[in-house]
């Protein structure tokens, strides 16, 4: 009963800023972040069938922040536009050897680092978002750096840039 009514006062919170102040609540956006980079490496790793053959993951090759759609309640996290999604081989790279996962850290840092730094200036100078990345670094620099400063806030609750809803 007292997670259904911590959704309850979520839901009102990130309504209320979204009315009130015209700003995307800074719970939603440090969830949101912890659920792409989660999504990222669940794709990236996860072994799929396509055809009759075994797939080492997917690289989604459109990472941007308007193909995000946030449910307050349910906390969930839905994705659109897989429309240049490819497989990935065992290598790590497409068959056409032209996409692996790099490409997708790199949009995710470029992007959302761009969404962020307009949507909550504040947040995005706490987080210390990294610069934009090279191939060799968009994961080790950017968005493994990312992932340390968010902290595991969904599991402890102890992200020291995590804002509370009132309450």
């Amino acid at each position: 009963m007292q997670f259904n009514s911590y959704r309850a006062r979520e839901n009102e919170y990130f309504l209320h800023a979204m009315l009130d102040l015209g700003k995307i609540p800074e719970a939603v956006l440090v969830r949101a972040l912890n659920a792409m980079i989660d999504l990222l490496e669940t794709i990236h790793f996860s072994q799929v069938w396509n055809e009759g053959s075994k797939q080492s993951g997917l690289v989604w090759n459109d990472v941007k922040p308007e193909h995000l759609y946030w449910d307050p309640a349910g906390c969930r996290l839905t994705v659109i536009d897989w429309g240049n999604a490819d497989f990935l081989e065992a290598d790590g790279i497409t068959k056409d050897r032209q996409h692996s996962a790099i490409d997708d850290y790199q949009q995710f840092s470029h992007h959302h680092g761009g969404f962020i730094s307009e949507a909550n200036p504040d947040l995005h100078a706490r987080l210390d978002w990294p610069p934009e990345s090279t191939p060799g670094n968009a994961y080790t620099d950017g968005v493994n750096r990312l992932k340390k400063r968010l902290g595991c806030a969904a599991q402890t609750g102890a992200c020291p840039i995590q804002a509370t809803p009132p309450g």
